[in-house]
């Protein structure tokens, strides 16, 4: 299964690459501070392939990926409205994958979180993510945040986090 978690998240960082562009940003620098909700307690970081760096330069913000056991973890921060930020069923699918939405899901402390599941070639990935936002607003899906940060302004800081297993 870890090679499955490994390979969804190579997937995943994969399929960003073709929608990136804007202005140069620090996503390929060292991973920035994240918050400790983020990231599950004893997660590694992995670092990011030479290839994801290149890819991921002109990023708006920054990226980070840790693995917890089983589960793949993507940090992505964004400073206001970026159409660099996209969904993670949008990046599985430019992967190949076939993905089929999920219901928005409460997690065991009340926040909402969306996702879905992607099968590619005996491959089944299950995902789910959310979006945070420094003025305290969260978003399970990018469109809701999107338009959000539209309105909000450049000053907006806000993170995306991807969890799949």
């Amino acid at each position: 299964m870890r090679d499955v978690t490994g390979f969804a998240a190579a997937c995943l960082m994969a399929a960003v690459a073709p929608w990136l562009g804007g202005a140069p940003g620090p996503a390929a620098a060292a991973a920035a501070a994240w918050d400790a909700t983020l990231v599950p307690a004893g997660a590694r970081v992995v670092p990011l392939s030479e290839d994801e760096s290149r890819h991921l330069a002109r990023f708006p913000g920054a990226v980070a990926r840790y693995v917890d056991g089983e589960e793949a973890v993507l940090v992505r921060r964004v400073h206001g409205a970026s159409r660099a930020l996209h969904s993670s069923a949008e990046c599985l699918r430019a992967a190949g994958f076939d993905v089929v939405p999920g219901a928005t899901r409460l997690d065991p402390t009340g926040r909402a979180w969306g996702g879905g599941t992607a099968r590619r070639a005996g491959i089944t990935v299950t995902y789910r993510e959310r979006i945070t936002c420094d003025d305290g607003t969260a978003f399970p899906d990018v469109t809701g945040w999107y338009w959000h940060a539209l309105a909000s302004g450049e000053g907006l800081v806000c993170t995306a986090t991807t969890r799949s297993h």
